[in-house]
Protein backbone atom coordinates (compact mmCIF):
# COMPACT_ATOMS: atom_id res chain seq x y z
CA UNK A 1 0.00 0.00 0.00
CA UNK A 2 3.12 1.89 0.85
CA UNK A 3 3.60 2.11 -2.50
CA UNK A 4 0.68 2.18 -4.02
CA UNK A 5 0.38 -1.46 -4.80
CA UNK A 6 -3.12 -2.54 -4.53
CA UNK A 7 -3.17 -5.99 -2.62
CA UNK A 8 -5.39 -9.02 -3.24
CA UNK A 9 -5.45 -12.09 -1.21
CA UNK A 10 -6.54 -15.53 -2.93
CA UNK A 11 -7.45 -18.28 -2.81
CA UNK A 12 -9.99 -18.67 -0.23
CA UNK A 13 -11.60 -22.03 -0.57
CA UNK A 14 -13.93 -24.21 2.09
CA UNK A 15 -11.76 -26.56 4.27
CA UNK A 16 -12.73 -30.26 4.07
CA UNK A 17 -12.25 -30.37 8.17
CA UNK A 18 -11.53 -27.72 11.06
CA UNK A 19 -8.16 -29.39 11.24
CA UNK A 20 -6.84 -28.12 7.78
CA UNK A 21 -6.89 -24.51 9.81
CA UNK A 22 -4.56 -26.22 12.20
CA UNK A 23 -1.54 -27.26 9.51
CA UNK A 24 -0.16 -23.70 9.03
CA UNK A 25 1.11 -23.26 12.82
CA UNK A 26 4.27 -25.44 12.27
CA UNK A 27 5.11 -22.91 9.59
CA UNK A 28 4.63 -19.84 11.82
CA UNK A 29 1.16 -18.48 10.55
CA UNK A 30 -1.81 -17.80 12.33
CA UNK A 31 -4.15 -20.29 13.06
CA UNK A 32 -8.05 -19.82 11.76
CA UNK A 33 -10.70 -21.00 13.81
CA UNK A 34 -13.02 -20.92 11.01
CA UNK A 35 -13.43 -19.52 7.26
CA UNK A 36 -15.08 -16.15 8.67
CA UNK A 37 -12.36 -15.44 11.25
CA UNK A 38 -9.97 -16.02 8.51
CA UNK A 39 -11.82 -13.58 6.38
CA UNK A 40 -12.17 -10.84 8.53
CA UNK A 41 -8.54 -10.88 9.41
CA UNK A 42 -7.55 -10.20 6.09
CA UNK A 43 -9.91 -7.95 5.27
CA UNK A 44 -9.43 -5.61 8.16
CA UNK A 45 -5.52 -6.05 7.36
CA UNK A 46 -6.75 -3.96 4.13
CA UNK A 47 -6.84 -6.31 1.54
CA UNK A 48 -7.95 -4.22 -1.38
CA UNK A 49 -9.63 -7.80 -2.98
CA UNK A 50 -10.33 -11.49 -1.76
CA UNK A 51 -10.96 -14.36 -4.31
CA UNK A 52 -13.03 -16.92 -2.79
CA UNK A 53 -14.38 -20.40 -3.43
CA UNK A 54 -17.58 -18.92 -0.96
CA UNK A 55 -18.53 -15.36 -2.34
CA UNK A 56 -21.83 -15.02 -0.62
CA UNK A 57 -19.69 -15.94 2.73
CA UNK A 58 -17.06 -12.97 1.88
CA UNK A 59 -20.06 -10.47 0.79
CA UNK A 60 -21.60 -11.52 4.86
CA UNK A 61 -18.46 -10.90 6.13
CA UNK A 62 -17.30 -7.91 4.70
CA UNK A 63 -20.77 -6.06 5.00
CA UNK A 64 -20.86 -7.06 8.08
CA UNK A 65 -17.83 -5.43 8.80
CA UNK A 66 -18.65 -1.75 7.36
CA UNK A 67 -22.16 -1.47 9.87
Amino acid sequence: HEMGIPIHFYTFRTPRYDSDYKSDEFKGLKAFQNAEEELIYFIKKGADAIMSDYVYDAIRVKNGLEK
